[in-house]
C-alpha cells in the first residue's frame, strides 16, 4: 500500500489561542500533524494522509521542509522540542 502524505500551510489570526494540531480550518478538519507554528506571522505547516481541506495551501514536502529550516530558530516559532513543550503547564509557587 502506498501512503501519500500531503503537506500544507494554514494561516490563522495573530494572537489566537490554539490547541495542538490546529491548522486554521474550522469547517472540515481531517486529522493532521502540525510540525511548526509561526506565531509572528500567523501560519502553521503540517501534513496529513488524506486530501487537503479547503482553507489550507498545498505544499511539496521539499518546500515545507525548506521553510521550516529558514524559520525554526526564530523566537515565536514553535518547532521540534520547542513545539513538544508548547502546551506544558507551568505552575507558580
Amino acid at each position: 500500500m502506498v501512503i501519500i502524505t500531503n503537506y500544507f500551510k494554514g494561516f490563522y489570526d495573530l494572537g489566537i489561542a490554539y490547541s495542538r494540531n490546529y491548522y486554521a480550518t474550522l469547517d472540515y478538519a481531517p486529522s493532521a500533524t502540525v510540525i511548526l507554528y509561526n506565531d509572528n506571522e500567523g501560519y502553521c505547516i503540517g501534513y496529513m494522509e488524506s486530501a487537503l481541506p479547503d482553507g489550507v495551501t498545498a505544499m511539496t514536502e521539499a518546500d515545507a521542509l525548506a521553510e521550516v529550516v529558514q524559520v525554526q530558530d526564530i523566537d515565536g516559532v514553535w518547532f521540534g522540542d520547542k513545539l513538544t513543550h508548547r502546551w506544558d503547564v507551568v505552575v507558580d509557587g
